[in-house]
């Protein structure tokens, strides 16, 4: 089995305070606990995070179940927009760079 399109959302530079939701310790632990658990797991063969870098969404606040995104951005990256990596991206490359 692979694992897919997991991750979670970090704002650029909000990091250091708790891994609170959407702050960039947030992302990086949600990331780095689902690789652990999909590592230790034989049934699984691999994982790929959503999403690799951030990017500007098409807002519809029509419908029901609408969620506003920060800054108007799909914020699930493991860079930002501009490719800055974000605290998620040293964790997950620190991951995968334990896995002999």
């Amino acid at each position: 089995m692979l694992m897919t399109e997991f991750g979670g959302a970090g704002l650029f530079g909000d990091v250091g305070w708790e891994p609170r939701l959407f702050s960039e310790d947030y992302q990086a632990r949600l990331v780095t606990e689902a690789l652990t658990i999909f590592r230790n797991d034989p049934n699984i063969a691999g994982a790929y995070v959503w999403q690799f870098a951030g990017a500007q969404t098409d807002l519809k606040s029509d419908g029901l179940h609408f969620r506003d995104r920060a800054r108007s951005f799909n914020n699930k990256g493991l860079v930002n927009e501009n490719r800055k990596p974000k605290q998620a991206f040293r964790e997950v490359r620190q991951v995968y760079r334990s896995w002999d």
